[in-house]
């Protein structure tokens, strides 16, 4: 169905503080035709990619919104979206500490896995290797083409150099050719980046601690199939049992009771120090939480960079000597990232004014909505 793309009066900006939160509003969006329903540019401009798939979604969950909706968080919002067509390019722009993805463009397939009913893809890089979402594109079904282009900005702001636009700008070109819609995406810890995991229950050592038992290892011969297989299976395997493991302690009971003879990805010795180590140090313990911590463990450490506040500005003004070379987007979203923990509290004030103030100098008039959970 064709129908006019309508245009805002006014720049509408929703701000959220969970990221995932952001995707509700862009299908309002859609739902309100400023976006069309298919093929559309988000430009993203965050410290975490937020490209992850929730593992045991059923694929079909992206045509019930309020099923999709329930079943997202904060890394895993954006690809569910382009399974259901509404976006086919993605350019993430992120800061020099984060390294989860090399710079330049990857093409893969993404569709539903004809075995477990989930999203998978065919992307072999380690960010997806280490989930266990790896697949080859004959086990998928409804499959599309997503373009994702990884590009680092701000650095000269902590080296010196100089910042070059061009390879993005023309990156952005050819993604807008066809459809030139978009939605201009912002976290603000893309400013500033703390790693909540560093901290937590740190009396029990538990984030070095969880690398003896989540610690993975990349393929030596990405060439592969069957190794890149391999590595994604055993991986999906270590990670389904130590789940197991901590939603049983998480239900109040303990090691000794869990049959861990039939865990064959785990060390249990690693993991019996771990959990004693926690018991002896602390009364209450989130065991889901400690999952949690535990899977982002991979070959690349999650973003940790607390950036004082000139150097914030320095960054700011970066990004909007960017963005006046490229059209307007449709709307924006900005992602506090401040209940997570990831957006450090003592410079999060000051980065969502100043990015507030920055995009009303942009854009004139703003329609700045900041909205809760599910409103």
């Amino acid at each position: 169905m064709v129908y006019k793309i309508k245009k805002h009066s006014t720049m509408p900006v929703h701000v959220v503080d969970d990221h995932n939160d952001a995707l509700r509003y862009i299908y309002r969006e859609i739902g309100s035709k400023h976006l069309p329903l298919y093929g559309n540019v988000l430009l993203h401009f965050d410290s975490h990619p937020d490209l992850s798939i929730p593992k045991d979604m059923p694929a079909d969950y992206v045509y019930e919104k309020e099923q999709l909706f329930d079943s997202l968080s904060i890394e895993n919002w954006i690809l569910p979206a382009a399974y259901a067509g509404h976006f086919d390019k993605i350019i993430w722009v992120k800061p020099p500490w984060a390294r989860q993805f090399n710079e330049g463009e990857i093409v893969f397939s993404i569709g539903k896995h004809k075995t477990s009913g989930a999203i998978r893809l065919t992307n072999s890089s380690d960010f997806y290797l280490s989930d266990g979402l790896y697949c080859l594109e004959n086990d998928l079904i409804n499959i599309r083409t997503i373009k994702l282009f990884v590009f680092t900005m701000c650095s000269s702001v902590f080296d010196d150099g100089e910042e070059k636009f061009e390879l993005l700008r023309n990156k952005f070109i050819e993604y807008t050719r066809d459809n030139p819609h978009y939605i201009l995406d912002f976290d603000c810890d893309f400013f500033s980046t703390n790693n909540p995991f560093l901290t937590m229950y740190d009396k029990a050592n538990l984030y070095t601690n969880l690398h003896k038992i989540y610690s993975y290892n990349s393929p030596t011969n990405k060439e592969d199939v069957n190794s890149l297989l391999q590595c994604s299976r055993s991986r999906e395997i270590l990670l389904q049992e130590l789940e197991s493991v901590f939603m049983h302690l998480d239900d109040g009971k303990s090691l000794d009771e869990y049959p861990t003879e039939t865990l064959t990805a785990v060390n249990t010795e690693d993991l019996s120090f771990i959990v004693n180590e926690l018991l002896k140090h602390y009364d209450t313990i989130d065991w889901l939480i400690v999952h949690n911590a535990g899977c982002t463990i991979d070959n690349i450490e999650l973003p940790n960079h607390h950036t004082d506040i000139a150097d914030i500005a320095k960054s700011m003004d970066i990004v909007f000597n960017f963005l006046p070379i490229i059209h307007e987007p449709a709307a924006i979203t900005i992602a506090l990232s401040t209940g997570d923990d990831y957006c450090p509290l003592e410079s999060a004030r000051f980065i969502n004014e100043s990015l507030l103030a920055k995009l009303e100098c942009l854009y004139n008039k703003l329609n700045v909505q900041k909205c809760t959970e599910g409103s």
